[in-house]
């Protein structure tokens, strides 16, 4: 198992908290942490069941390489993502949606309201609780860092 997929299973295990059926990760930090992409302006739908990144056609050959145990969504420029946002939560059958409401700006939210057929759960920290505990290889990379500085 990689570690993003551990880090997914532990935030599986957070959602519960919220009530919600998914959660819209949509910090692109919190995004590169879940799934080891690199790139911006997509986003991480993530249930029991579903592991989804959305994104844009500018991303294919990254997210390919990035997130190679992922589904993929890419979105074509004829597509807004609230849009294609809403088609993947109507088409998985979420009734209730979490969002990083840190995250999401206000514009976001209400072009989401309307469109995305479920109830949006405002969550605050999920992701970032997960990120304050770092893993084995973090530690590495951190000392490593450390040691550069002290250099």
């Amino acid at each position: 198992m990689s570690r993003y997929q551990s880090r997914r299973d532990k935030l599986r295990r957070s959602l519960s908290k919220t009530g919600a059926h998914a959660i819209l990760v949509t910090n692109e930090h919190n995004v590169k942490y879940l799934t080891g992409f690199t790139g911006d302006s997509s986003y991480l739908l993530l249930s029991k069941d579903t592991e989804l990144v959305l994104s844009d056609k500018r991303y294919t050959t990254q997210l390919a390489e990035e997130c190679a145990d992922l589904n993929v969504e890419v979105r074509g420029p004829e597509s807004k993502m609230p849009e294609h946002i809403a088609a993947a939560v109507k088409s998985a059958g979420f009734a209730s949606v979490a969002i990083e409401a840190a995250t999401m700006t206000v514009g976001e939210h209400a072009d989401l309201v309307g469109k995305v057929g479920a109830e949006l759960v405002p969550s605050k920290g999920l992701v970032e609780k997960l990120r304050m505990i770092k893993d084995k290889e973090e530690v590495v990379q951190i000392r490593a860092a450390v040691e550069c500085a002290q250099r």
